[in-house]
């Protein structure tokens, strides 16, 4: 039962799980100039000729060549409002989405050619501090991030997501005033469309994007989490109850 529980969550195996984090912890050591001996010791391998069929067939490269791999770190965490995928690159965190989000599997993939980069599960400091941050939002401390992002998106979506970003803490904007910001009033339907292609929920608070008459509309992770997160900041009051 554990078993096809943590498959289904986790998208892998447990023992597939422990192998890329041996496999992350080698990719570390190898990019901070540890010599190939020992990141193989340190991560659980026996020998380096252990180690080195496994990194290439994660990595697609060999240990000697981990420098000129990029790298997206990914792992799970918890929410009040149900688990999340986090995902990090050394500049930033560069995805952050409800784990049931039907196109989480289109979005890994996006990210992943976008950057030219292997997934692989493990630890990161980015994640540690989003972890803490989030936590810190849901219990009200906290109303703005200072996570670095990494977002590459084609340019009108790169600014209707930075707009996303300069909605403040506590309102909620109509798609047509978001669209009138850009000073692209025609254009309520494409700013609405850029919506659902960012790959980092509550820290770029699409949330906050309500309906012209004040209705809740589409969100990634569900409308409950939608009025739950505008409830929180203080702002959405239901008119019928969503249930998670």
């Amino acid at each position: 039962m554990v078993l096809k529980w943590y498959k289904k969550h986790m998208g892998t195996t447990f023992q597939g799980y422990q192998r890329l984090l041996r496999i992350n912890s080698a990719y570390r050591s190898l990019v901070d100039g540890s010599t190939e001996t020992n990141p193989a010791f340190n991560s659980g391998y026996e020998a380096l000729r252990g180690m080195a069929p496994s990194f290439r067939s994660v990595m697609q490269t060999s240990p000697s060549d981990a420098g000129q791999t990029s790298v997206i770190t990914i792992e799970r965490i918890s929410t009040p409002l149900g688990p999340m995928l986090a995902g990090a690159t050394d500049d930033g965190l560069c995805l952050l989405e409800f784990t049931d989000r039907r196109m989480l599997e289109k979005q890994i993939a996006t990210i992943t050619r976008l950057l030219k980069a292997r997934v692989v599960a493990g630890s990161h400091n980015h994640i540690q501090t989003t972890y803490v941050q989030l936590q810190e939002y849901f219990a009200g401390t906290r109303k703005s991030f200072d996570i670095p992002l990494v977002l590459p998106g084609a340019d009108f979506q790169n600014l209707v997501w930075e707009s996303l970003r300069t909605v403040p803490y506590g309102e909620a904007w109509s798609y047509a005033r978001q669209a009138a910001f850009l000073g692209r009033s025609a254009a309520v339907r494409p700013v609405a469309a850029a919506h659902g292609y960012h790959r980092i929920s509550i820290i770029v608070p699409c949330h906050r994007i309500i309906g012209s008459d004040g209705s809740l509309t589409g969100y990634g992770g569900g409308l409950a989490r939608k009025c739950r997160l505008l409830e929180l900041e203080h702002h959405y009051q239901p008119d019928f109850p969503y249930e998670l």
